[in-house]
Order: structure tokens, then C-alpha cells, then sequence
């Protein structure tokens, strides 16, 4: 077995006493991790609030500045020498509140992950690691078949790009915010990474038929959208019909609990069958956490849609 891995976590709290805690303003040295993961945050300084933000007083602003100061210069070092950190940037609440808050800054952070994933998928290309992914036995996007001929793209030479691919977006931490939020905040920075692959599945478990305007309006290249149990499958189906793929994500739980409703697979199966006519319908039953050590359930959920989709 290899070394133990020594991981350093800056005001970030491990479950299981995972690593070693280092207070925020603990001006300690990050040479010595292997791994470091950091959550910057002020409530280190003060327990009161304005506005429902950390309110600072003048001797604590400067302790929090100078705290920023050393753990930017901790993070440069330890990054110039190879080694994994992590930083959690803003929170999922936080990130919230910065839409009426701080919409600038929530927008540069955006505009960051953006860019950085450019880089990132750059660096796949330039390094030839991709590898095409439209075959029949291709798994693409939050459920499916890569399976098309519209893939890879014109003056393929061998080497893959991301334009001879699927490409997968989604956005299921903004599932509580509305589709004007989405369009400002999210739709923006994911139409320039799209639109470097050659077809786009969309969405995961997150009911996307509020955002399907936009999306088809923009998205030239979409080809697949996730249809979770929390969309509104008429809706989607009248939207999708001849233009994209109905990938349909059945609830897990009909088939995954320890008393199975078959019945409900049945119903729930022949209805969407229904709604999804004249659309171009796939059926994904993924996050099955578990058969409770009934595997045969599989082969029954497969027998049962066949069926069916036979009889309608």
C-alpha cells in the first residue's frame, strides 16, 4: 500500500475526523498536505449580522484581510508544486442570496467556472485523451445511447475533439430558482461549452420543461433532454416533439423498495407511452441504489415497458 495521504482542511469540518482542522486564522503553513480543502468564510470573526451578512468590526476586517492575504499566498505554493485543493467558493445558499444581493459577483463566478472549464477541455484536446462516444454501447449525458451518425464531425482525422462528441449540461442545484434566474445566471455560461460539442443531452434529475423555450431557442445542437419524475411530461412532450429526444427517467422507487408497485409501473409506463407519442421517446431507469438483493427486478422492468409499449 502506498503512503497515507495527509490532507489539511481550512474551516471545513470532515465527518469522521478526516483530515486535520486548521482554524482560518491559524497562520500555519500548507507545505507538509498532500491535500488541502479550504472554505473561506467570515462568520470566524463575528457572530453578529447585518442584513443578514457578517458584520465586522474594524479590528476584525483587518484579521480577515490579513487571513485572506496568507492563505492566497498558501494556496499559490502549494499549487505551484502539484499537490490537489480543493476551495469551496461561495455555497449554495450564498450563491443564492448573490442573485439579488451581488449579481455582479455571482456573474464573475460564473464567468470563472466557465473559462476554467474551457481550459480544462482544451487541455483534453491538446493532449488527445477524448474519445468518441456515439456507438451503440456508448452510455452519454444522464442516461442513453450514443448511437448516431451525426458523430464525429466534418474533417474528423482521428484525433477526437469535443465537436465529435455529446456533450451533457445540466443544472440541478438552481432547481429553486425561476426561469429568469436560470437565463441570467446559468444559460449564459453554458451556451459557449455546448456549443463546442457536436450534440448536447440536458438536464438530470431537475424538472427542466419550464426552461425548454430557452433551451431549444439556443441551443442549436440539443439533441437529448432529461425528463426526471418532477417534469411536467405533457408539457415536455409537446415541446420535444421533432426536435430532441424525450429521455424519460421513471421514479426508481416504484421498482427499488423492498414491496415493488407494479401496478404503478404499469399505470404510470402506459401513460407516458401515451403523452410522448409523435415524440422520438427513450425510457432510463437509473439511480437504482438498490434491488433489496431482487435482481430479477431488472429484467421484470424491461419486460414489462416492452410489453406495453407493444400493446400500444
Amino acid at each position: 500500500m502506498g503512503k497515507e495521504k495527509k490532507i489539511l482542511s481550512v474551516e471545513f469540518d470532515f465527518p469522521g475526523n478526516l483530515g486535520e482542522y486548521v482554524p482560518v486564522d491559524e497562520a500555519r503553513s500548507l507545505s507538509d498536505a498532500d491535500i488541502v480543502v479550504i472554505q473561506p468564510h467570515l462568520n470566524h470573526y463575528s457572530s453578529k449580522t447585518y442584513l443578514g451578512k457578517p458584520w465586522l468590526s474594524e479590528h476584525f476586517s483587518f484579521k480577515a484581510r490579513e487571513a485572506s492575504n496568507h492563505w492566497n499566498k498558501e494556496i499559490f505554493n502549494v499549487l505551484q508544486t502539484g499537490k490537489t485543493v480543493f476551495v469551496f467558493l461561495r455555497g449554495l445558499d450564498q450563491m443564492m442570496y448573490d442573485m439579488y444581493d451581488d449579481p455582479q459577483l455571482l456573474h464573475r463566478m460564473m464567468a470563472f467556472l466557465r473559462d476554467d472549464t474551457h481550459r480544462e477541455l482544451d487541455l483534453y484536446e491538446t493532449e488527445g485523451v477524448l474519445s468518441l462516444n456515439n456507438g451503440p454501447d456508448d452510455y452519454v449525458g444522464s442516461g442513453g445511447v450514443g448511437c448516431t451518425d451525426e458523430l464525429p464531425a466534418e474533417g474528423f482525422d482521428g484525433k477526437v475533439r469535443c465537436k465529435d462528441m455529446w456533450g451533457h449540461c445540466e443544472s440541478q442545484e438552481t432547481v429553486g430558482v425561476g426561469p429568469e434566474q436560470f437565463e441570467e445566471f446559468v444559460l449564459p455560461y453554458q451556451l459557449p461549452l455546448m456549443k463546442r460539442f457536436g450534440l448536447i443531452c440536458y438536464g438530470c434529475c431537475e424538472p427542466v420543461d419550464k426552461r425548454l423555450d430557452m433551451l431549444l431557442r439556443d441551443v442549436p445542437n440539443l439533441r437529448r433532454v432529461s425528463i426526471s419524475p418532477w417534469s411536467d411530461r405533457k408539457l415536455a412532450a409537446e415541446k420535444l416533439a421533432g426536435r430532441a429526444i424525450f429521455s424519460w427517467k421513471p421514479n426508481p422507487a416504484l421498482v427499488c423498495t423492498p414491496k415493488p408497485d407494479w401496478d404503478e409501473v404499469e399505470r404510470v409506463t402506459r401513460e407516458t407511452v401515451e403523452i410522448a407519442r409523435g415524440c422520438c421517446l427513450e425510457m432510463v431507469l437509473k439511480d437504482t441504489h438498490t434491488f433489496c438483493n431482487d435482481p430479477d427486478r431488472v429484467g421484470k422492468w424491461v419486460q414489462t415497458v416492452r410489453r406495453i409499449i407493444e400493446e400500444t
